[in-house]
């Protein structure tokens, strides 16, 4: 799988577990899963509770407003700082990127090795696109949040979630012909336990014989 990696044949998929060593604006680690929706909470002036974040967002907007969600969410992800490991990974040329992650971590260390990467929504049409330099955000990405896109293209409020799942998205049937295509496919800081299309798309014998979890 490495030497695939090398050779530009490897596909990488980040997950939250990647951005380990990145800061925010405010020099902190980002905050993911309870932790987010702790500090969502605590911004609406509660202390504790055992419902979603999805279900914590949706109360922010309405205590509060989509805008209010959106600057507090980009003094979370909007990035700082990466770690040198971040650009060692990114310096490497990857058939493809595709992350869960909300920030620019992988943008920003693949430029600091000179690779100019461009982020892309899964709802996007990739015809649009030089699909050879792009990350592909599966939940949205925080430099293209609106109040618009906070309810359809960033997953975290209910309403994203019912919305529709992956299959179907323009970004997503790309990216299942890429893992068919790809030689490896090597994930990192990534968990199987939220997101069932990209499980499901992994129980395909064909392509989880050729998948690494780091």
């Amino acid at each position: 799988a490495l030497i695939y990696a090398l050779e530009g044949s490897a596909i990488l998929f980040a997950g939250s577990g990647f951005c380990y060593g990145a800061k925010n604006l405010k020099n902190e680690s980002f905050k993911q899963g309870d932790g987010l929706r702790d500090a969502l909470l605590k911004d609406c002036g509660k202390t504790s509770t055992t419902s979603s974040l999805s279900i914590v967002a949706d109360y922010y907007i309405r205590t509060k407003s989509a805008q209010e969600l959106i600057t507090f969410l980009r003094s979370e992800f909007c990035l700082r700082s990466v770690a040198d490991w971040h650009i060692k990974i990114m310096a490497n040329k990857w058939k493809r990127v595709y992350t869960t992650n909300y920030d620019n971590v992988i943008e920003h260390a693949a430029g600091l090795s000179g690779i100019n990467l461009q982020p892309m929504l899964v709802t996007q049409d990739t015809s649009l696109y030089n699909l050879s330099n792009i990350c592909m955000h599966l939940n949205g990405h925080i430099d293209l949040l609106t109040t618009e896109s906070i309810h359809n293209d960033f997953k975290l409020t209910d309403y994203s979630y019912s919305c529709d799942s992956l299959e179907g998205k323009p970004g997503f049937e790309y990216m299942k012909r890429d893992f068919k295509s790809a030689k490896a496919i090597i994930f990192i800081g990534y968990s199987l336990n939220s997101d069932v299309d990209v499980l499901r798309l992994l129980s395909s014998p064909e392509i989880s014989e050729k998948t690494i979890f780091i």
